[in-house]
């Protein structure tokens, strides 16, 4: 009799664990996908001006990793004259016309440090040169 009642404990504690792991998985699950329902809503799709800032930069970036300066000079040109069109031009939102500026500004800070530091590497050889 009183290992009758033993399993019959057994079992009842058995099944409460079975279905509070699965109430917790049920439940995280449950979270989970409200997390990402809210995150497909917050995050808004990206603008056509933030696709071409995003391409612009990735292209930028390629070019100076590939030393390909007057490329890189020839876009960065282009994009000055670009956002200088959409500043007055077009209604685009500030914080974009910001993130474009930004940018520009950084691949204009990285070309000018590449440049800076062929013009110094030259003056080196050059110097390395008439000392022999």
């Amino acid at each position: 009799m009183e290992l009758k009642n033993h399993v019959v404990t057994q079992k009842k504690l058995v099944k409460e664990l079975i279905d509070g792991l699965y109430l917790e998985v049920l439940s995280e699950e449950t979270i989970e996908s409200i997390i990402e329902e809210h995150a497909c809503i917050d995050s808004p799709q990206p603008s056509e001006l933030d696709l071409h800032i995003n391409d612009v930069s990735e292209n930028l970036d390629f070019l100076l990793l590939e030393n390909k300066i007057d490329e890189a000079l020839a876009i960065i040109e282009l994009e000055d004259e670009n956002f200088q069109w959409l500043q007055f031009e077009r209604n685009a939102p500030s914080d974009v016309l910001m993130l474009y500026n930004s940018a520009i500004h950084q691949r204009k800070a990285m070309l000018t440090q590449q440049l800076t530091l062929v013009a110094e590497i030259q003056e080196l050889l050059h110097q390395n040169f008439r000392s022999r």
